[in-house]
């Protein structure tokens, strides 16, 4: 896993940027601002590793954080967790967010159906 991230879960996911951890250790925001652009490029942009990295070369400040999270990707032997494709990881999380947005309207229906259902008892009982 590249330094200055967080991740948790079964199976592992990278979080995002370790952004308390920075915070606690002094990093100023600027090079917050710099590690947080380098990792949405390599973890959200959808290109292939190696145009990440260096998409990241050129349009990121070169300051030592980010030196240290290029070197570190590229001397990787194993691969970097969560890029097992990061177009096949993005389309996961847009379709997952698909069934998360069904799932709510589902609900929302279930809530109307109960709603008249309870509305008919009430009715009934009350022309009992």
């Amino acid at each position: 896993m590249p330094p200055y991230l967080i991740g948790a879960s079964v199976p592992f996911k990278i979080g995002g940027l370790n952004l308390v951890g920075l915070k606690r250790h002094g990093v100023p925001y600027s090079t917050r601002r710099e590690l947080a652009q380098a990792y949405r490029i390599l973890y959200r942009s959808g290109l292939p590793f190696e145009e990440a990295l260096d998409k990241i070369e050129k349009h990121v400040e070169s300051i030592d954080e980010v030196v240290h999270f290029l070197n570190f990707c590229r001397a990787s032997r194993r691969g970097i967790i969560g890029l097992l494709g990061s177009r096949a990881d993005l389309e996961q999380q847009e379709t997952e967010e698909e069934l998360e947005e069904l799932m709510k309207e589902a609900e929302a229906e279930l809530k109307e159906v109960r709603a008249s259902a309870e509305a008919r008892r009430e009715l009934i009982q009350s022309s009992v």
